[in-house]
């Protein structure tokens, strides 16, 4: 599969596979508020997880800069809930689509009953 985020900059940036790596490292990087560490310290672990995934390239042209230091840390945290959403969407996408076929092949005269039944119990 292809991932896939759309940064600040309006230009589209592909994510490595979904390892067990990628996520674990996900997975430590949206807990780092529960370290007890400096907020320097939580933000550089935030923006090394950026560079990791987008390559440290990618993530100078995107922030502006690669030093933690000159930074808007606001667009590091709005890149890092972008990766999680984009691993996240094509299971979403697949479930809801599901869910649309499974509510699509209901037919209409059933669908009308239920439609009552809400009503009345609604009314009550």
């Amino acid at each position: 599969m292809i991932y896939t985020i759309i940064a600040s900059n309006n230009q589209s940036y592909d994510l490595p596979p979904k390892t067990i790596d990628v996520i674990e490292k996900l997975d430590k990087v949206l807990q780092v508020d529960k370290e007890k560490i400096s907020i320097r310290q939580k933000y550089q672990k935030m923006l090394d997880f950026v560079k990791f995934m987008l390559g440290e390239d990618n993530a100078a042209e995107i922030l502006g800069d690669k030093s933690i230091d000159n930074i808007d840390v606001g667009e590091v945290e709005l890149l890092i809930l972008k990766i999680q959403d984009a691993y996240n969407d094509a299971v979403i996408d697949y479930r809801t689509s599901k869910l649309k076929d499974s509510f699509d092949s209901i037919p209409a005269d059933k669908l009308a009953a239920l439609t009552e039944i809400g009503k009345a119990i609604k009314a009550k």
